[in-house]
């Protein structure tokens, strides 16, 4: 997925390029995308620009899509106490609830206070 975005981009940089010169070349993307490159029509152009742009953005929101829908399978929960208030967190993995549980606590008290974390799985 990156790499088609890779190629995306770099189809639209050349294409602004080249739009100035009296070129005209295809590129053929996966997923039914397609670039094209000439014609100095400026309607024509316009209208590829917006193509491409809204090409761009269809597929950055299915990056984002598919970055959201990670396995998640497993969630942690850790605690710490320090001068009887408890400090809370969870995350995906064990480092990432500690990291954020010590932050909670390191917020309000010294460090030496927040290093007897407490975690478990959910």
């Amino acid at each position: 997925m990156k790499k088609l975005m890779l190629t995306v981009t770099s189809a639209l940089l050349i294409s602004s390029s080249l739009f100035a010169q009296n070129f005209h070349a295809t590129a053929k993307l996966p997923d039914g995308i397609r670039i094209s490159v000439g014609d100095n029509n400026n309607r024509n152009v316009m209208g590829r620009m917006m193509m491409l742009e809204r090409a761009v953005r269809d597929l950055q929101n299915r990056v984002y899509q598919l970055e959201d829908t990670r396995p998640n399978f497993e969630r942690w929960s850790c605690r710490v106490t320090a001068f009887g208030k408890t400090y809370m967190d969870e995350g995906t993995t064990r480092n990432e609830a500690e990291n954020r549980t010590i932050q909670k606590c390191e917020r309000q008290n010294n460090a030496m206070f927040c290093e007897d974390v407490k975690c478990f799985k959910n």
